[in-house]
């Protein structure tokens, strides 16, 4: 079996090699070298590598967890993502009716009657109208941006569907710095989906990011970014955004520009070895050394917080930001060095400080579970320091230890993942706003929670992917209600809620009657729908982090209250 991975490895480096050689030609602003690149491979390799792909990615049946144990602490991380309920057999299926002996539980209708004046509602109706135009701030669910401009999109932004790829996200950046018009097109990565051939066809490879203006083809996310940078429009006299973000070659801050970019690829590669290749302290001085050197490079220019002198951000900071987000996310997780706010690194926290307030940034940023849940997928097994204090971090931050996951947000949950006041919402606000995202999507979440119940399809690196789950919509309607639960618990509170509940749980196990091992069993499965929806919310993919905490911290209590 290894044998032939490397056979095909070779033959297709073989194939690959002179293809792949070429440099892009300078003149062209967008080189349609990479087009031709993908053109000089032969259909032999690319059936090689498309061979190799299938083999090494290959999809194997799900080790799920196929019933819930009593005992969630003797299972980990992965095989607790991975549970699913027992469904029972058709002749023996009765609903667990929770609501049924209510009228008090508003209907969506009414439920989206309630929150609509709110102020959360109105710019939620603001942002969809913006989406639907391509126009306004930033958005995590934008698919075209016109920036005012009605002319034809000619670039097409290809990226990562869940927003997990570093590199994409400084190509998002650049554009929305840029406010250069795109469509945008989102592709799995192999990690969690699989990919449309269409993609291989072309690029090639299908890797990303991936950028096409007029049908020419770029890829690698520093040349993508480049050749945006130098963009003067489609047409002759639209000029958008002309401050460069790069410095030209004959600037005096060029040189300096590009060794910061090696500093860049140091610190990425110092990261790697100390978080993936060696287990406990390995790799613990280089990756410090090369931090201090970021810190004395953002420290340079005291009047400003960027890596270059001025008052916004260049490509620097854009290459560097998706980076850096990954590094204290996974730096916390796996090593327990809290690095924002560290004493000896104040000019990196006051440049993540500038970060947050920049649109083009906060409207992208990813929070810690969702970083920490895509790192391991993407690159491998990542080493952790073995001490009781990271074990129990590791716990909170996942959701799992009995603190995790609570409202009001802790102050320990606030510092450790730190955002600047100034630029988060209330918690009235937030938690609206979180029930307005809900009740939009109230046909499909609940559809989507029943995979909790359903046939898993084939396992994925990541635990929390399962896009061919066959789901059994026979306990829809009691998920749906359950579903209304949680947003009224988001617009009212929990203490509104709570007696509600507690009447219709009590009413709802008297008509189910049976054993109580047997009702224990179909609160469980309305449990494991709930809970599937908690691990699942990815920031920015479905909201941002001040709703996402409103969401997890409501659910933990809904789950609570029904075991």
């Amino acid at each position: 079996m290894v044998k032939r991975v490397l056979l095909l490895a070779l033959i297709l480096s073989a194939h690959l090699a002179p293809a792949f050689s070429l440099r892009p030609p300078p003149p062209l602003m967008f080189p349609a070298s990479y087009g031709s690149r993908t053109a000089a491979l032969s259909q032999t390799s690319m059936a090689l590598f498309k061979d190799l792909r299938d083999f090494v990615f290959r999809r194997r049946r799900p080790k799920n967890v196929s019933v819930l144990p009593k005992d969630q602490e003797s299972l980990t991380k992965y095989q607790r993502f991975r549970q699913v309920m027992p469904v029972p057999p058709p002749n023996e299926r009765r609903r667990y009716a929770l609501g049924g002996a209510s009228s008090s539980l508003p209907s969506m209708e009414a439920l989206w009657a309630e929150a609509w004046p709110t102020a959360a509602c109105k710019d939620a109706m603001e942002r969809q109208k913006a989406l639907s135009d391509g126009d306004g701030p930033p958005q995590a669910g934008a698919l075209t941006r016109k920036f005012g401009h009605n002319e034809t999109l000619r670039a097409i932004f290809y990226k990562d569907a869940a927003s997990w790829c570093p590199y994409c996200a400084s190509v998002w950046m650049t554009l929305e710095e840029k406010c250069m018009p795109y469509t945008l097109k989102r592709i799995n990565l192999l990690s969690y989906g699989e990919k449309p051939e269409w993609i291989y066809d072309i690029s090639g490879t299908g890797l990303l990011p991936l950028l096409e203006v007029n049908g020419r083809m770029i890829r690698e996310s520093v040349e993508i970014c480049k050749s945006i940078d130098k963009w003067q429009g489609f047409d002759e006299g639209v000029m958008v955004k002309p401050r460069r973000l790069w410095p030209d070659e004959g600037d005096a801050l060029h040189a300096e520009a590009e060794a910061l970019l090696g500093l860049e690829r140091d610190l990425f590669r110092d990261w790697f070895v100390y978080l993936f290749e060696k287990p406990e302290s390995h790799g613990h001085d280089e990756f410090w050394t090369v931090l201090r050197q970021v810190e004395s490079a953002l420290a340079k220019y005291a009047e400003s917080p960027w890596f270059l002198p001025g008052t916004e951000p260049s490509l620097v900071d854009i290459i560097f930001a998706p980076k850096v987000e990954r590094v204290i996310a996974s730096c916390l997780y796996w090593k327990g060095l809290t690095l924002r706010q560290h004493p000896d690194l104040p000019a990196l926290s006051r440049w993540l400080d500038a970060l947050d307030h920049r649109p083009s940034y906060a409207a992208f940023k990813a929070d810690f579970f969702t970083l920490i849940n895509s790192l391991e997928p993407l690159f491998g097994r990542a080493y952790s320091v073995n001490t009781p204090e990271v074990a129990e971090l590791q716990q909170k931050l996942d959701g799992f230890h009995p603190t995790a996951w609570r409202l009001p947000v802790s102050e320990e949950e606030k510092v450790r993942e730190y955002l600047p006041e100034a630029t988060q919402p209330t918690e009235l606000y937030a938690r609206q706003s979180a029930a307005v995202r809900l009740i939009i999507n109230h046909k499909r979440l609940p559809r989507y929670m029943l995979r909790a119940l359903g046939v898993p399809g084939p396992e994925f690196r990541s635990p929390l992917a399962d896009p061919f789950n066959q789901i059994d919509e026979w306990a829809l309607p009691e998920v749906e209600t359950a579903y209304r639960y949680l947003i009224l618990a988001l617009l009212r509170g929990r203490d509104y809620v709570d007696p509600l509940l507690a009447a219709d749980k009590s009413a709802a196990e008297s008509a189910y009657g049976s054993s109580e091992e047997e009702r224990a069993l179909a609160r469980a499965r309305m449990v494991a729908c709930l809970e599937y929806l908690k691990y699942r919310i990815g920031v920015p993919r479905d909201m941002t982090l001040a709703e996402a905490r409103q969401v997890r911290g409501t659910l933990t209590w809904l789950v609570e209250a029904l075991k």
